[in-house]
């Protein structure tokens, strides 16, 4: 997780790097080489094409956390669908009458409830971590068996997870390019540091997962052992997380399109 975070930050970096120095050569053609052009089109295409996989996705995994609780059966993977499309419509419609802004605040809400929850889910797996200090090496830890090319996906989509610095790149109609890359370089380092800590708190707990198949909601699981809050609360923070993850590629994926279409 740690190598993880370090290449987004670097990612984050080159993209930080292309705010300040690629953009305004972009909008000075007659300076700029052809090529820049044609490679801004090609990956401008190519993430719009994961951009439109990512909402799907945030959205999916925001549907998935709400049917925990609920028990639909067979029907489950068909609620969490039509869940995941009616709030699709919905984002598509707000941003068609008002605009994606009207749900940036709604966004910021969700984010520092989230931020929150985060932290009092650190403070708990810290404390049950003392309380269990020296029974966590009485067990082992699960491990799967799976090809190479597998591990190479999940890591893939744990960089999914941690990267999302690229949506500051396509905001440049509302926001300046300093603010841009000073929200960028701070989100990246909070959010790595929250990732590198959870990761690093969680694994005495992860001996509860052997003999199971672990799913998206796991973690919801493995919170039942540290206190009987936490699994509602990180229903609360993911269902807010994945929406918030989703309003910000739509907005940047919006800004993409409108970029290229200049």
């Amino acid at each position: 997780m740690l190598a993880i975070v370090v290449v987004a930050y670097f990612i984050g970096g080159v993209i930080r790097f292309n705010i300040v120095h690629l953009e305004p050569a972009l909008e000075d053609r007659s300076q700029t080489p052809h090529s820049v052009f044609v490679l801004e089109k090609i990956s401008n295409f190519t993430l719009s094409v994961a951009y439109i996989v990512s909402v799907a996705f945030y959205l999916r995994l925001l549907s998935s956390f709400v049917m925990y609780n609920l028990d639909a059966g067979e029907q489950s993977d068909f609620y969490a669908n039509l869940i995941t499309t009616a709030i699709l419509a919905f984002i598509g419609v707000i941003g068609f009458l008002k605009g994606l802004r009207s749900l940036e605040t709604l966004e910021s809400l969700s984010v520092t409830l989230k931020l929150v929850i985060i932290a009092g889910l650190l403070v708990g797996l810290t404390m049950f971590d003392v309380q269990t200090l020296g029974e966590a090496t009485e067990h082992g830890i699960p491990s799967l068996d799976v090809s190479w090319f597998e591990k190479l996906r999940m890591l893939a989509g744990i960089l999914l997870v941690v990267q999302g610095s690229e949506t500051s790149r396509y905001l440049g109609a509302a926001y300046d390019s300093q603010v841009r890359v000073k929200t960028m370089r701070r989100a990246q380092i909070i959010s790595g540091i929250i990732y590198v800590a959870f990761v690093f708190l969680a694994l005495p707990l992860l001996p509860h997962l052997e003999n199971t198949t672990p799913n998206e909601t796991a973690i919801v699981e493995l919170a039942k052992f540290v206190s009987p809050w936490l699994p509602f609360l990180l229903i609360i923070a993911a269902v807010m997380g994945q929406f918030s993850a989703a309003v910000a590629d739509t907005v940047g994926g919006g800004g993409l399109f409108r970029g290229g279409n200049q």
